[in-house]
């Protein structure tokens, strides 16, 4: 690529990135080439649960905006190779503060929660998310996982398991449950739990609407 073109792509992937992380209550560490680094919970956090749920709701909305970018960048610039971007995140503590020099400091998080993400990241697929046990743990009921095979990573003495979040696109196979509203697909077994999870809410909204309906109508007459 041109340098300038190159430089105006990054810029761009960059702000939208950082809008989003901004968005959803993230604090921009710092850029590190094409990469950036987020965390949450300061200046105060939000419980592990909640600041988890916002880390990953992050994630999920810049693989869709990389989506989008991509799709503009390949018409509007002919770029064949694509846009592909990978997501680690992990949970834990954290030091936070200024580090640096007399000469310079950084307002930057340190320690192995933060080294995990970075180890997940390597590893993870493009265009996909890479999470902990310990961030699978916390959103397991609101989120689908798959695990992956252990991993020994530089830095922690014993295998992880990491967890790759899945969007409803992902679980396909030929087993197919219809109703009168949605599709349900089922993967695996396992995913049953979570279509009656997700079958309990849609019940929920409906019965809810319905009541709305209703009481719009009685106050009506």
């Amino acid at each position: 690529l041109d340098p300038d073109l190159l430089a105006e792509l990054v810029n761009d992937y960059l702000s939208a990135m950082t809008d989003i992380a901004l968005k959803h209550g993230g604090t921009i560490d710092k850029f590190i080439g094409d990469a950036i680094l987020v965390f949450f919970g300061d200046p105060e956090s939000d419980g592990l649960k909640k600041d988890a749920s916002k880390c990953l709701s992050m994630a999920i909305a810049m693989q869709n905006k990389v989506a989008e970018l991509d799709k503009s960048w390949r018409e509007d610039h002919g770029i064949a190779d694509g846009l592909k971007v990978r997501i680690g995140i992990s949970t834990g503590y954290c030091t936070v503060g200024n580090f640096g020099s007399v000469q310079r400091v950084d307002y930057t998080v340190l320690g192995s929660t933060v080294n995990l993400a970075s180890r997940l990241e390597s590893i993870c697929q493009p265009k996909k998310i890479l999470v902990a046990p310990e961030t699978k743990v916390l959103l397991e009921k609101d989120f689908k996982f798959e695990a992956q095979e252990a991993v020994r990573l530089k830095g922690f003495n014993q295998p992880v398991v990491p967890y790759q979040y899945l969007d409803l696109k992902e679980t396909t196979s030929p087993k197919i449950l219809k109703g009168d509203v949605v599709d349900i697909i089922l993967k695996q077994p396992k995913d049953i739990e979570n279509i009656l999870h997700e079958l309990k809410s849609l019940q929920k909204d409906y019965e809810d609407k319905l009541t709305k309906a209703k009481s719009s109508k009685i106050k009506k007459k």
